[in-house]
């Protein structure tokens, strides 16, 4: 979507966001399939493709939580992407009640549930395993 249809997505993406993150100007929105819980949108700029995140639920503090939990994971060598922080400094921007967060891009893809194999949750279910004793620490 070129920056002139980005009007068809006001609703969905708030004008004031595209200048809250030392990404330059956006060039190219378009809305990704496959959001599990939340919508997501690819953002192409001149300093490269990002995902912006509009969160269905939760308020910003939930959403730091989250965030903390991304990076005591980081931190402890398991993979996850953290939001990146906008110019003021937020990890989650708030606006009219609908919360938003600017990811960098990674690739890959999203598996489906439908589409896990034993083999698939049994590694989930090991990862998870060995990153719960430090989850305790987060609260």
């Amino acid at each position: 979507m070129s920056p002139a249809d980005l009007a068809q997505t006001d609703t969905l993406i708030p004008d004031d966001l595209h200048g809250l993150w030392d990404i330059g100007p956006w060039c190219e929105v378009e809305e990704l399939s496959g959001g599990a819980v939340n919508r997501v949108f690819s953002v192409k700029t001149s300093a490269g493709r990002y995902v912006l995140r509009r969160y269905c639920a939760g308020t910003a503090i939930q959403l730091n939580r989250e965030a903390r939990v991304t990076t005591w994971v980081r931190r402890h060598a398991l993979p996850a992407i953290s939001p990146m922080v906008s110019i003021s400094g937020e990890l989650h921007v708030e606006r009219d009640g609908v919360c938003f967060a600017l990811f960098p891009f990674a690739d890959g893809a999203q598996k489906a549930a439908w589409d896990l194999t034993l083999e698939d949750a049994t590694a989930v279910g090991d990862m998870l395993g060995s990153a719960a004793p430090g989850f305790g620490r987060l609260a």
